[in-house]
């Protein structure tokens, strides 16, 4: 007599649960098949999952078991109808946190204000990352600043929050607000200097383009992690970070920090247009080199040029050439070139364009065709 385990059942039976554990109670000998041995009864774990998704049971459980797996259900089926609801074919308030948080200010950093912000951030949520883009903002300049973050922003990981502070109003009656955009979150006050950011990040996230991009803003008017009594001279301590904070650590969602609100803008600067036989355009900021930044991005200007030589004429006639390097000029030698922003600027070589040409922010420039020496 020889003793044999019995055969393990095909996958589709439907006692599959059992394989693991093969029947050898008794022997068997001769050509006969094995005796086939009732199934037991299957684990609670199995049909309980399979009666709370389809609210039927086949086998019994105890009611504490059915009662914690339906509330279990009911949750797992709140959570997927809580989805960004969609206007005009985008999602609002699309925003998922990642954990990341970014600080520009003009606070410099010989007191003690961006160590402050940071140390309220870390109290709401211990486990942020913070990144500084910028602190050596001109003071109270706004518009440096909203071209400084938008430099910056669309490099940062998708869900990241940016909290800005150039504040010359502070303590006044404008707004505490976030702004949602290209899966950004931006926190700041309500002056212009998120939007310029919040675009970027839009651009960023649709290259293809967008016709009519979402860009959601509310008012920070209350939530649990505001600090009491916040001072009239600092909300970028006492609002804007545990604001940013509680957003990075996804504490609070950018649609409960407050009711909606439609975003002060900064003063337009004209956009590059052709006129005549030139393309205007216009300095929007100059950086640390004395490179001065204009408007007019690489695809409008390679629209307009249709591939064909072109250079630029200053407010006093002189023109200079555009390259594609400062290495294609000699020192001391003024060029145009499309910077690291996908923007026409207007740089010397070794030196400060705004010094050596005398121009400053608002001052137009055209770009207009020409023969390029040397090439």
């Amino acid at each position: 007599m020889v003793t044999r385990c019995s055969p393990s059942p095909p996958p589709s039976a439907a006692w599959r649960w059992s394989r693991a554990s093969p029947s050898c109670s008794r022997p068997w000998s001769g050509p006969a098949s094995p005796p086939v041995t009732s199934p037991a009864p299957p684990p609670p774990w199995r049909t309980s999952r399979r009666s709370s998704s389809r609210g039927r049971s086949r086998t019994s459980s105890s009611s504490s078991s059915g009662n914690r797996l339906r509330t279990e259900g009911a949750a797992r089926g709140a959570r997927r109808r809580r989805r960004p609801r969609r206007r005009g074919g985008h999602a609002v308030n699309d925003f998922t946190p990642s954990g990341h948080v970014t600080l520009t200010s003009d606070f410099h950093t010989a007191d003690g204000y961006v160590g402050a912000m940071k140390g309220v951030m870390l109290r709401v949520a211990p486990a942020l990352r913070l990144h500084d883009i910028a602190h050596d903002v001109p003071a109270q300049d706004v518009a440096h600043g909203a071209g400084t973050l938008a430099t910056a922003c669309r490099w940062f990981p998708v869900g990241t929050v940016h909290l800005a502070v150039i504040d010359p109003g502070v303590g006044t009656a404008r707004a505490a607000i976030v702004v949602v955009a290209g899966g950004h979150a931006f926190v700041g006050p309500d002056n212009g200097l998120l939007l310029d950011a919040a675009v970027a990040a839009t651009r960023a996230a649709h290259p293809e383009g967008l016709r009519d991009p979402v860009l959601q803003a509310w008012r920070v008017a209350d939530h649990p992690h505001l600090l009491p009594n916040p001072s009239s001279t600092f909300h970028g301590r006492d609002v804007f970070a545990p604001t940013a904070a509680a957003l990075a650590a996804g504490l609070v969602t950018p649609d409960a920090v407050g009711p909606p609100i439609t975003p002060i803008a900064l003063p337009s600067t004209p956009a590059p247009a052709p006129i005549g036989g030139h393309l205007g355009a216009t300095i929007v900021r100059e950086d640390a080199f004395g490179n001065l930044v204009t408007n007019l991005s690489a695809w409008q200007l390679a629209a307009w040029s249709r591939g064909r030589p072109v250079q630029v004429r200053l407010p006093d006639g002189r023109t200079i050439a555009v390259a594609h390097t400062f290495g294609d000029v000699a020192p001391g030698t003024p060029l145009a070139l499309i910077g690291s922003e996908d923007r026409l600027e207007l740089a010397v070589r070794d030196g400060s364009a705004g010094a050596s040409l005398d121009l400053r922010r608002g001052a137009r420039v055209q770009v207009e065709l020409a023969a390029i020496s040397g090439r």
